[in-house]
């Protein structure tokens, strides 16, 4: 809840650039690189083509189209990662010296160098999340902007849109839990839209329009981002040195994984991921990119910037843009302000699905929201950075159709005795009938050429990122090693199915099929048998048939296969046991932040447990505990006059409308008979709800009944 001030900010003070320009020399050592080496693999695989028939020549071309693709992608990842090393290896070298920020160390980040007058909005949008968990991470977040001394720079807003009303009268509870706290009282607020346009995009306009003139700069985080207060004292300093910068997007680690599949992810981030970031900075800062949280936004640049078009044709791939964060960064730069990377810049986190799973659902409503993107490749006035991150975005999910498409075309030419490849180990047919293995030497060596550079791009950075976790101490080598493996493993495990599943969410959004909005599911401590079976029976049952032919036809086309038959006939089972909910202390795939949490993540832990025992409403629904408890009852109600009118500007229909006398006799009786629906329109009736807490009040203390004409007093705010 937001009382309205009428605090201006001061006109920005312009300050010492941060140095942030284009880094055009690196671009195009980094574009011939990726030319250099994708031209001569294409070379190479082209070199060993031998179509003989018109199907051979067609076949071969579209091979050749969907290896280039594939190369230059793993090939771009590669080279863009060794530059990272090089950036990283920089970093922490001017690290050891006492300048920089170490968001990690401590409260070392004063306040006192930022402009008083440097008002900023952390705002935190949340759909059906877990109450507790969010708060829990705002209090952690508070305090440890408290231990900085920079209290009084910041607000923090809990932006609700959720819908089931269970969730909606907890994230009361909890916003009034942090609120009540002396600290932080008139610091943290809460708002809950009752219509959901736009979804998060709409969510946050909603909110800029409403209080976004009382302050300088805005902090955009998710249900289950959390960071430190020196990282986001940090964010308003460098915005302060640079009066052109639009927004900085710092790389979120991710944290807090409790299943294997979580850590799985978790580990290969810290180990690869930053090095990674460091890259792509190097490569398009200022022209950089928005993740949608863990980012510092300034609201004049973002007001006058980012309204959303929306996108010819009708939904998934037109209307409303599902991805906005990549357009809102897009939209800045045209308006020539600057968007950075800042991988520099510790305590930052996030979590990551548990989940193969929820994985992949959230990958589905990526997919769609990126491919949207494709209209606006084109579009006028959008910088050549811009569209190399629209196309980035885009081939993340059509490489896998892609090399869906390689695999098929490679097996069905092998399957239909076309000789495609004169080298290699090729499989003929002899006079006899029988099968015969046909080599020569250079050509061979061709083809080992090129499967090792595939092996080595794909596994380089890993080996890199191993290198640099062994120089810093990260954890001892006898751990390293094992984790590394592992890691490697599961993730070899993983990507076939994950290729099918992508390949699938493209055909269906070709065919006009999208996605719902549904919340994310970031704590589930495991994955039933009949859940992965419903989720992956189809790609078993494919690799089940492939494998049955090479019963009939045996081939070395299904030895080539395996590694693709193996990942896919263990996805149920990978799913189930990568899902389940692993030991605190123990497992594999715990790097040194798992050892030693940062205070802010360990303040996070603790404040979730408090809050959700401070909260808890002993397995009664939300309605009901507004109707029978006198503290839930009068919270309610406050928060619903505060906000009366404010999330669309006009009062709730539901609000206004009259409640069926059936909802409400159910209501008196049994509030928890009613549907999902019937319970969110009753909690945003305030006179309903006087009248039946009352009346059931009334019923359970046998008070006198009120007099004639009497009703019950307002609450006060």
């Amino acid at each position: 809840m937001r009382s309205e001030a009428n605090r201006s900010p001061s006109s920005v003070q312009p300050g010492p650039p941060p140095g942030h320009r284009p880094s055009y020399l690196h671009r195009a050592l980094a574009l011939l690189l990726i030319a250099l080496t994708s031209v001569t693999a294409v070379a190479a695989a082209t070199a060993l083509l031998t179509p003989e028939t018109t199907f051979g020549y067609i076949a071969a071309g579209a091979l050749m189209l969907c290896f280039s693709l594939l190369f230059a992608w793993i090939s771009a990842n590669f080279w863009v990662s060794l530059i990272g090393a090089v950036e990283l290896a920089r970093h922490k070298r001017a690290a050891r010296k006492p300048a920089g920020c170490r968001a990690d160390a401590g409260p070392d980040v004063s306040a006192a160098a930022v402009d008083p007058a440097a008002r900023t909005a952390i705002a935190v949008p949340v759909y059906n999340e877990d109450p507790a968990r969010t708060a829990g991470n705002v209090r952690a977040i508070l305090e440890s902007i408290d231990a900085v001394g920079a209290l009084d720079l910041f607000d923090l807003y809990i932006l609700s849109d959720s819908t089931n009303p269970d969730v909606w009268v907890e994230e009361e509870k909890c916003w009034f839990e942090i609120a009540r706290s002396p600290r932080f009282m008139n610091r943290v607020f809460y708002r809950r839209r009752t219509r959901n346009e736009e979804r998060k995009s709409g969510n946050i306009k909603q909110f800029l329009e409403n209080w976004g003139h009382d302050y300088r700069y805005m902090i955009v985080l998710d249900a289950d981002s959390i960071m430190s207060g020196s990282a986001v004292v940090e964010l308003v300093r460098r915005m302060e040195a640079d009066p052109e910068c639009g927004l900085i997007q710092t790389w979120p680690r991710i944290v807090g994984g409790s299943t294997l599949f979580a850590r799985m992810h978790q580990y290969a981030a810290g180990l690869y991921g930053r090095m990674l970031a460091f890259g792509m900075a190097k490569l398009i800062n200022p022209h950089g990119n928005y993740w949608g949280h863990n980012a510092i936004i300034r609201v004049e640049a973002f007001m006058q910037s980012c309204g959303l078009p929306h996108l010819p044709g009708r939904a998934p791939l037109g209307g409303e843009i599902l991805s906005h964060d990549f357009v809102e960064a897009a939209l800045l730069v045209r308006r020539d302000w600057k968007v950075v990377l800042a991988p520099d810049i510790d305590g930052s986190y996030e979590e990551a699905p548990p989940n193969l799973i929820q994985h992949l659902a959230r990958d589905q409503r990526w997919c769609q929201g990126n491919l949207q993107h494709g209209w606006l490749l084109l579009a006028r006035g959008i910088r050549p950075a811009s569209r190399i991150n629209f196309l980035t975005g885009i081939l993340a999910y059509l490489a896998s159709p892609i090399w869906l498409a390689f695999v098929v075309i490679a097996a069905v030419m092998a399957f239909s005795d076309q000789k495609l490849f004169s080298a290699g180990l090729v499989l003929v047919r002899d006079e006899t009938g029988g099968w015969a293995v046909m080599t020569n030497s250079l050509e061979s060596l061709a083809a080992i050429s090129i499967l090792g550079a595939t092996v080595c791009f794909i596994i380089g950075p890993k080996i890199l990122g191993a290198v640099f976790a062994l120089f810093d101490r990260d954890e001892p080598v006898l751990r390293l090693l094992p984790n590394v493996i592992c890691e490697t493993v599961l993730s070899i495990l993983a990507a076939p199915t994950v290729m099918l599943r992508h390949s699938l969410f493209v055909i269906k959004l070709l065919f006009g099929t999208g996605v719902d909005w549904a919340p994310q599911q970031r704590d589930a401590d495991r994955v039933s048998w009949r859940e992965a079976a419903n989720a992956f029976a189809m790609q078993t049952g494919l690799a089940l048939l492939v494998l049955a032919s090479a019963l009939i036809v045996p081939s070395l086309v299904h030895l080539w296969l395996s590694p693709i038959l193996l990942g896919l006939l263990c996805s149920i089972p990978f799913a189930v046991w990568t899902g389940r909910r692993l030991s605190a202390r123990g497992g594999m795939l715990r790097a040194g932040i798992d050892y030693r949490p940062p205070p802010v993540l360990s303040a996070a832990e603790r404040a979730r447990g408090e809050i959700a025992s401070a909260v808890s409403g002993e397995g009664m629904s939300g309605l009901r505990e507004v109707l029978d408890r006198a503290d839930t009852h009068r919270l309610h109600l406050f928060v619903l006059a505060s906000q009366s009118g404010l999330s669309a500007g006009v009062p709730d229909a539901d609000t206004a409308s009259e409640i069926d006398g059936a909802i409400l006799a159910r209501a008196r009786a049994e509030p928890d008979s009613l549907d999902r629906e019937e319970r969110r329109v009753l909690l945003a009736n305030a006179p309903a709800l006087q009248r039946l807490h009352f009346e059931r009040m009334k019923m359970r203390a046998d008070i006198p009944a009120e007099p004639a004409g009497a009703h019950p007093a307002p609450v006060q705010g």
